[in-house]
């Protein structure tokens, strides 16, 4: 593949200054490049693919990005809908221009001669707006600005769990944990997200999700989150971006991602779990199963070995509490809940009241999880504050300073240095 050819230099410069580059919005950016940048071919797939291997190569030289991450991400925007209209209509615009070109051309050798011809082989008025409306077309096609109520609409694909070994179920035992004095059911919370009128002004790039998914281990659901939670809701304006719990350095613990706004200030954390460390069937309520396993820990019933709902919520609340945020989000990205804190005061010491939502599928259609996702946002976009609370006694003199992982967790670690 040849290194220089014309749309390199657009290419590069688009991969420098783009936070969170994608195959999709540079071929929406970069259209009238693209067209005139050879090979020209009549075969859509081929022609996608000499691109998709040019920004791949790109990537690669680019030192800010992680290949194999981003070579993922540009496997799953091509495997989506709309890649064949797009270069459809790129050859298509290509032809016409050579089409005019060739009548030009022919118009200004006869010029001379017959002056009277220029107006009869010209091309037609209409023809000078073409362009403008095939850039339309393509920017639609690609959807490089769509609204928010537009893209929460989406259901989410299913991931594909497969059975390669024993499970450990064990979940993070934070350093940051903190126990809920009261927990409550967040009632009306499904009620509100469909109530919710989102903001059209804002625009966002279409969603492009990955499909068929196949899930090993805890990266797994950070990727599958990544590329089809947070990528559809981060807008094109970066008012608001999904982050590693690691990126900003004043972030108290390390949750698994954050929320934060185009301030870069914090909004919610977020935590992801595997499905066999957290998961709650159809018919139970991760609250009483809270407050059940709560009991079997103090002693006074048989501790029993299966999946925990308690060590979860203490690590997602700890980070709430630690980082005076009122907003959470707890996700085997099959499941998602809600979470809200309050604090009080109780014979002046500070009462921590925690209501979670009840899960919500990532193929749940009324509310989706994309538009219960942008409906908690929008709450802490607009009051993200809940008062700051102690870690409990018998945890505050750990030595640590960050989180203590279990053995799967130390593998995926790996996986975020580059995240």
């Amino acid at each position: 593949m040849s290194k220089n050819y014309i749309g390199r230099d657009v290419l590069v410069s688009y991969l420098r200054e783009q936070k969170k580059p994608s195959y999709r919005g540079f071929l929406a950016l970069y259209q009238d490049e693209i067209i005139t940048s050879p090979p020209f071919l009549d075969n859509w797939s081929r022609t996608d693919k000499i691109w998709a291997g040019r920004f791949l190569k790109a990537s690669e030289e680019h030192e800010e990005s992680n290949y194999e991450d981003m070579k993922k991400k540009v496997d799953s925007e091509r495997s989506g809908d709309g890649l064949k209209n797009y270069w459809e209509k790129i050859i298509e615009e290509r032809e016409r221009r050579e089409r005019n070109h060739t009548i030009k051309r022919k118009t200004e050798d006869k010029e001379n001669v017959h002056a009277w011809t220029k107006r009869k082989i010209s091309s037609p008025p209409e023809k000078a707006s073409s362009f403008s409306s095939i850039q339309v077309t393509l920017s639609s096609i690609l959807s490089e600005e769509i609204s928010l109520s537009t893209v929460i609409c989406n259901t989410l694909p299913n991931l594909i769990y497969l059975e390669l070994r024993g499970k450990s179920n064990s979940s993070t035992e934070s350093t940051e944990q903190r126990f809920p004095d009261e927990i409550t059911n967040w009632v009306g919370f499904e009620q509100e997200v469909r109530a919710w009128k989102p903001e059209e002004d804002i625009k966002y790039p279409t969603p492009t999700f990955s499909k068929c998914r196949k899930v090993t281990c805890e990266k797994d659901i950070w990727t599958a989150s990544d590329i089809n939670i947070f990528d559809a809701l981060t807008p094109l304006d970066q008012s608001i971006l999904f982050l590693d719990g690691r990126a900003l350095k004043d972030t108290i613990g390390q949750p698994d991602f954050v929320v934060v706004n185009g301030n870069m200030l914090l909004l919610v954390a977020w935590e992801c779990k595997p499905k066999w460390v957290l998961q709650v069937p159809q018919n139970e309520d991760i609250i009483s199963l809270y407050y059940q396993e709560k009991k079997e820990r103090e002693g006074t019933l048989v501790y029993s070995k299966d999946t925990s709902v308690f060590d979860p919520i203490n690590q997602i609340y700890g980070y709430m509490c630690a980082n005076s945020l009122r907003y959470g989000v707890l996700s085997t990205y099959d499941q998602t809940w809600f979470l809200k804190r309050r604090v009080y005061k109780v014979e002046e010491e500070n009462y921590g009241l925690l209501s979670i939502s009840g899960f919500i599928k990532n193929t749940s259609t009324d509310p989706t999880l994309l538009r219960s996702v942008a409906y908690i946002i929008n709450l802490a976009s607009n009051d993200r504050y809940a008062p700051f609370l102690n870690k409990p006694i018998m945890i505050t003199n750990d030595t640590n300073e960050g989180d203590e992982v279990d053995d799967e967790s130390s593998d995926d670690g790996d996986f975020k240095a580059g995240y």
